[in-house]
């Protein structure tokens, strides 16, 4: 009985149509957890990278006050102070964001990019 079995298994060749769509049935299954997850990781990483850039120009506009005793006033200023800690101003990893000065919090903030400039915020290119 044990060498029909045997005779059986050897004289078999691949797959059975079954055995194909249960593995094409699983791999769909894990592809539809994975990408979705993969996508949100992505997100989270650019804001991760926004938000440190944002602490490390705000710590430069803090030695800037230190060292001039008054915090940046015009473009030019804010970006003297940026390029003390980066080569150029960055810009924002997130769509559709850019930094702005807030002139009166004298902090560096991620707004949408259409934020018009004006007495409140210099627009950071």
């Amino acid at each position: 009985m044990i060498k029909t079995i045997q005779n059986k298994l050897k004289n078999r060749k691949g797959f059975t149509l079954v055995e194909l769509i249960i593995v094409i049935a699983v791999l769909g299954i894990l592809a539809a957890i994975a990408v979705p997850k993969y996508a949100g990781m992505k997100e989270k990483a650019r804001q991760a990278v926004d938000s440190e850039a944002i602490v490390t120009m705000n710590k430069a506009i803090e030695l800037y006050n230190v060292e001039h005793e008054d915090y940046p006033d015009t473009k030019a200023e804010v970006e003297e102070a940026i390029e003390t800690s980066f080569d150029d101003v960055p810009t924002p990893e997130e769509d559709d964001k850019a930094f702005f000065y807030h002139k009166t919090k004298h902090e560096i903030v991620s707004l949408q990019e259409d934020t018009e400039e004006g007495t409140t915020y210099i627009k950071l290119d």
